[in-house]
C-alpha cells in the first residue's frame, strides 16, 4: 500500500511516500509562495527517486490546514485532483493533529502556529486544554501572557519528522475541504 502525504499548511512543504506504513521517500522545501510551480514537480522527482509511478500511488493524505489561503488550498486540491483522477481514497489532518502527533510523549504542551506578524494558532494539549480546549487565533501578547516557561511550543517540523498517526486517520474517497481558520480578507473596491 503505497501513500502519498503532502503538507502546504506550513512555511516548510513536504511530501513523503510511505509503502504500508514505512517512510519511503521525502522531500521538504522553502514553498514561499510558489508552491504552484513546484508541488507536483516535487511529487515527481520523489516517486522517480523510489522508482514509482503516481499511478502506484494506492492513498493520500493530505493536511488541511489550518496556514497561509493560497498555500493550503494548492495542496487539498492537488489532493482532491489526484485521489478524483487515481480513484483513491483520501485522509485530512491538520496541523494541530500532526504536529501533537510529533509531541507524543510530552505531558502538557501547546501547539503554537504562527499566522501573521502579530497573531498565532494556538490549541493546548495535557492541561493546557483547559486553557487552549479547541484552536483558536489569539494576538502574540495575549498568548505570551498566559503561557508559562514548561508550555512546549511547536512552531515547525524538524528536519527528520516526517511521522504519521495511522491509527488516527480516516481514508475516504471523499473530497477534502481546507480549513483556512479566518474568511479571507477580500475587498471588491
Amino acid at each position: 500500500m503505497i501513500t502519498l502525504f503532502v503538507n502546504t499548511a506550513l512555511k516548510k512543504t513536504q511530501v513523503a511516500l510511505f509503502e504500508d506504513k514505512e517512510l519511503i521517500g521525502k522531500k521538504r522545501w522553502e514553498g514561499c509562495f510558489h508552491e504552484f510551480d513546484t508541488l507536483l514537480p516535487k511529487v515527481d522527482e520523489l516517486l522517480v527517486s523510489v522508482k514509482l509511478k503516481i499511478s502506484d500511488v494506492d492513498r493520500c493524505v493530505v493536511c488541511h490546514g489550518p496556514g497561509g489561503f493560497t498555500s493550503v488550498r494548492l495542496g487539498v486540491s492537488t489532493v482532491n485532483a489526484l485521489s478524483f483522477s487515481l480513484d483513491i481514497p483520501v485522509a485530512k489532518i491538520s496541523v494541530f493533529e500532526l504536529l501533537a502527533f510529533l509531541c507524543e510523549g510530552q505531558k502538557d504542551f501547546c501547539v503554537a502556529i504562527k499566522a501573521n506578524p502579530s497573531e498565532v494558532y494556538v490549541q493546548g494539549y495535557g492541561k493546557w486544554a483547559s486553557v487552549f480546549p479547541k484552536a483558536v487565533l489569539i494576538g502574540k501578547e495575549k498568548f505570551g501572557s498566559q503561557v508559562e516557561s514548561d508550555c512546549l511550543l511547536v512552531e515547525d517540523y524538524e528536519e527528520g519528522s516526517f511521522c504519521l498517526p495511522w491509527d488516527k486517520l480516516d481514508f475516504e474517497k471523499k473530497t477534502v475541504e481546507p480549513w483556512y481558520y479566518k474568511e479571507a480578507r477580500i475587498t471588491t473596491k
